[in-house]
């Protein structure tokens, strides 16, 4: 692999996640390295080294997911105790008008609809 990685980043956020996604859904190892290639074909090494900390989950910047999701949210911390669903969690406190008692609501109302 040694050379792939670009002088410059060309990879988005959300190309990023989507990627970060695909990993965790595939089993085969072969798939997954397919995948890592894509990755750092498109990423600096500055942005590979990141996500692979986001991947062993070895950020060690001294920011506990509890005060990250409070920051993010009053209420943020509560969902994902409850969930632990972070993509539910940032999805559903996108906007800071929305209460955990309005999520839960509106989760229930699904739930009666099944």
């Amino acid at each position: 692999m040694n050379g792939l990685c670009k002088p410059d980043s060309i990879i988005t956020v959300g190309e990023v996640n989507e990627y970060l996604d695909q990993l965790a859904s595939i089993e085969d190892n072969k798939e997954r390295v397919k995948i890592m290639i894509k990755i750092i074909q498109k990423c600096s090494g500055e942005d590979i080294k990141w996500i692979c900390k986001i991947i062993l989950k070895e950020l060690k910047i001294g920011l506990k997911h509890e005060r990250l999701l409070t920051t993010y949210h009053p209420e943020a911390l509560d969902l994902y105790n409850l969930t632990s669903n972070l993509k539910e969690v940032c999805k559903e406190f996108a906007e800071i008008s929305h209460t955990l008692s309005n999520v839960l609501r509106v989760k229930k109302k699904k739930m009666m609809k099944l």
